[in-house]
């Protein structure tokens, strides 16, 4: 570090590493051994803290993955002409953002703060692709719910969705205090320029993740709606069906039992051919009943609705 002019910058990006390479690295760098080790414990918890020479902070990167946005804690210590990351896991932002400065022919110009400032802007995109991810998803499952889809199988996937934007909310919400903080820090101590307004801009684009977010949790909740509403659609079909068939049985069963009453009846009791006669003519009274009902539910469907209102007004005021 004593050979690095003000016009370089050091980036070290330490992956995985053991407790010797933490302290090869501390002494390079003239960190705290304990602040070196504490980038790469495994805690999902958000912080940030500005020291006198440096700033430490953790970050909860979003990453892709086959079963999901993968959540993985990133360690960075940001001082002067140098910034140390430290991860369990290789990340694709860092990676992304090490082609970007291998391409950029400009990058030199760039401080520790600036620098930093463009690490947690990538964490920030990952934070959109990842809601993105959860939109297009709850997308799918609307056009199956409303294809027809089982209900089992899209109840099952709004779960799951519902699970990952609920946990996407809770890592996202847990950086508002550390996105705020850098946002109104002074980092003069560790930039040649003052890079407050390049963290104002990343904490207005991470406050614009929230939201993103929070939308994202509505369309989960809406594609619950939808399976609702068609939940309840089914049932009321089952209903009408179940209703229409008790109406159309009814009349025969109640001339039925009227005839099976221990009584005197019309009907000669002992004659076979009687039985017969019910039978044949039940599913004529049943056709009928049928009949009657469409014949009513045409009349009130064909029905001026001005009658209708005046009908319902008359009643009302009779009632009074």
């Amino acid at each position: 570090m004593q050979t690095v002019t003000p016009r370089q910058l050091v980036w070290a990006d330490l992956v995985a590493p053991t407790q010797d390479e933490l302290d090869d690295v501390a002494a390079r760098f003239g960190l705290p051994i304990e602040t070196v080790r504490w980038l790469a414990l495994d805690d999902d918890q958000p912080r940030a803290a500005l020291h006198q020479r440096y700033v430490r902070l953790r970050a909860i990167a979003v990453e892709p993955s086959p079963d999901g946005p993968s959540m993985r804690p990133l360690g960075i210590v940001a001082g002067w002409r140098f910034v140390l990351t430290v991860h369990g896991e290789p990340l694709d932002l860092l990676g992304q953002l090490d082609a970007w400065l291998a391409d950029d022919a400009a990058v030199g110009q760039l401080d520790a703060a600036i620098f930093l400032a463009a690490i947690l802007n990538s964490v920030v995109t990952g934070y959109f692709a990842a809601t993105d991810w959860v939109e297009d998803r709850v997308d799918a499952v609307d056009d199956q719910l409303l294809g027809g889809a089982p209900d089992n199988v899209a109840l099952t996937r709004l779960v799951e969705l519902r699970h990952h934007a609920t946990e996407l909310r809770r890592v996202l919400t847990a950086h508002r205090e550390v996105f705020g903080s850098l946002a109104w820090a002074d980092f003069e101590a560790l930039a040649e320029t003052h890079a407050a307004g390049r963290f104002q801009l990343v904490a207005e684009r991470f406050d614009r993740a929230v939201d993103a977010i929070e939308n994202a949790r509505d369309q989960v909740v809406g594609a619950f709606d939808i399976h609702l509403a068609r939940t309840a659609q089914r049932t009321n079909d089952i209903v009408r069906i179940l209703t229409i068939v008790s109406a159309v049985l009814l009349p025969g069963s109640l001339l039925a039992a009227l005839l099976s009453m221990n009584v005197a009846t019309p009907l000669p009791t002992n004659d076979v051919s009687v039985f017969w006669i019910i039978d044949a003519a039940s599913p004529g009274i049943a056709c009928s009943t049928y009949d009657i009902r469409r014949f009513i539910r045409s009349g009130i469907g064909s029905m001026p609705r001005s009658a209708v209102r005046k009908s319902s007004a008359g009643n009302s005021a009779k009632t009074k």
